[in-house]
């Protein structure tokens, strides 16, 4: 992230099912007001934001985990992604890619990247979670 910027919103504590890194692309987990990773690649629901953990490192199973859910927060790259593309789970492991549905497939992004970069790199993204159709 060129300008390592962060400008949070909406701050959410969640209760973490799983090791959840800081800045991975969280989705709803299995019970009320919790959070995990996302099950694969291009998740058609749930997404919820950014898990932010001050100081990096990693929540564990049951820990309270912040999320933000508005505002730009820095995820972490799983592709090459261009500022101004919307961005979605790149697979598992929280990671981001540009979120490219195929004619009439729903994607859920979790929003629009303002900063380039390459696989592992953080990256600033202006979370809006929503759902987009392929053209």
């Amino acid at each position: 992230m060129g300008t390592a910027a962060r400008f949070y919103g909406l701050i959410v504590p969640f209760t973490g099912q799983g090791t959840i890194p800081d800045g991975s692309l969280v989705v709803v987990g299995s019970a009320d007001m919790s959070c995990t990773l996302p099950s694969g690649a291009d998740p058609t629901s749930g997404v919820i934001g950014i898990a932010k953990r001050e100081g990096g490192g990693s929540y564990s199973d049951g820990e309270t985990v912040d999320v933000v859910t508005s505002g730009v927060g820095a995820g972490i790259a799983g592709a090459t992604i261009t500022r101004g593309q919307l961005v979605t789970a790149f697979g598992a492991a929280g990671t981001l890619k540009p979120a490219a549905p195929g004619a009439g497939v729903n994607d859920m992004v979790l929003g629009e990247a303002m900063d380039s970069a390459v696989a592992g790199d953080r990256v600033g993204i202006l979370v809006n979670p929503h759902l987009i159709q392929g053209a």
